[in-house]
């Protein structure tokens, strides 16, 4: 209900914008169309830009949360700079209800522990699966669960499904050098670093946001032998030496499917190359 009334009150001001410029411009019908078309142009140029700077620049530089105050300020900076003597009254009022329904949005708790650049990320409890399991949830999915008491806990039968891929191409119990293509809740540097001790997790993850709420929530800090890189995972398993992995995990999920670039036969051929001097496998 917030959001609806907050995006009521910034898409009305801006919807007042065109025809009041139209109205100040037009003297008289001659030139009219000239004037029309200037403006639809510069508001389709305005589309354009604002689309692109925020899909590519403001995404990548700030959560969403911020995203919406930055360009809050700016239109309600650019009103009072264009506002004149007659409409100050108009533009106040419209500045000062903004400002407080901005200020209930922020003020009401949200579903999120943290706003991340990809994700509204968040993490529950689960007594009923024991006192120490805790759930990762991105946006609106369960991506990983622990047990903080048990690093051995596998809940999900994906993950149950790599750590038999491993157990049955290594001898059990024996140390394996491991690149996991997502973090999440580091559900399988934890499982390796408990059952064989001295393994080696590289893990690439994309979001330093879902690292940093794992480290606060899931004791992801406490892993041993592990060694996170923040970015693409693709850009950064390329960077990885050849031969230098026994197992590739293939763990990257954006809401139920993998990103199409880390589905792809050159991005299998990366892996494959990783682990190419061993007994190797690689999970997905």
């Amino acid at each position: 209900m917030l959001v609806a009334a907050s995006t009521l009150v910034s898409v009305t001001a801006l919807a007042m914008v065109t025809p009041a410029v139209t109205r100040a411009r037009i003297a008289q019908v001659e030139g009219s169309g000239a004037v029309i078309g200037g403006l639809s142009a510069a508001g389709t140029v305005g589309s354009l830009v604002g689309v692109f700077l925020t899909g590519f620049v403001l995404v990548a530089l700030l959560p969403v949360a911020m995203i919406l105050l930055v360009t809050a300020a700016a239109c309600l900076l650019l009103a009072l700079l264009t506002a004149v003597a007659p409409q100050r009254r108009t533009v106040t009022g419209v500045a000062v209800a903004g400002a407080v329904l901005a200020a209930a949005l922020v003020a009401v708790p949200g579903r999120c522990d943290v706003d991340t650049v990809y994700y509204c990320a968040s993490v529950r409890t689960d007594a009923a699966a024991g006192p120490g399991v805790r759930v990762l949830v991105l946006d609106d999915l369960d991506h990983s669960a622990v047990d903080l008491a048990d690093p051995t806990y596998l809940r999900f039968s994906y993950t149950q499904r790599f750590a038999d891929a491993i157990d049955s191409t290594f001898p059990a119990g024996a140390p394996v050098d491991a690149v996991h293509v997502g973090g999440g809740g580091f559900t399988m540097p934890r499982w390796l670093a408990a059952t064989r001790p001295g393994s080696a997790s590289t893990v690439l993850e994309v979001d330093q946001g879902v690292v940093e709420l794992g480290r606060r929530e899931l004791g992801v800090a406490g892993i041993p032998g592990v060694d996170v890189r923040i970015g693409d995972a693709r850009s950064l398993l390329g960077a990885v030496p050849d031969a230098s992995a026994d197992v590739v995990v293939g763990d990257a999920f954006g809401a139920c499917t993998v990103p199409w670039h880390l589905a792809t036969a050159e991005f299998v051929t990366t892996c494959t190359a990783c682990c190419a001097a061993t007994a190797s496998t690689c999970s997905t």
